[in-house]
């Protein structure tokens, strides 16, 4: 099971931001700031779950969504 987290950041020029990420219940592994908008995110983390993605793919698939916000 994943869940989402948000997190407040700083960026280089000392900015301070909202950004959200995801945790994987099952092993504690965090990925953090992975995207400013929450609801993207939301429907993300959904998806993950109602697929009951493999731990194991976690980091192909952050990377397919980044690409596919681009």
């Amino acid at each position: 099971m994943y869940k989402m987290f948000s997190e407040i950041l700083t960026d280089v020029d000392n900015n301070r931001y909202a950004a959200y990420g995801i945790k994987c219940v099952e092993n504690g592994v965090l990925v953090s700031d992975i995207s400013t908008n929450k609801n993207k995110m939301d429907e993300f983390v959904k998806t993950l779950n109602t697929q009951q993605l493999d731990p194991i793919h976690l980091k192909d698939v952050i990377e397919d969504f980044l690409d596919e916000l681009q």
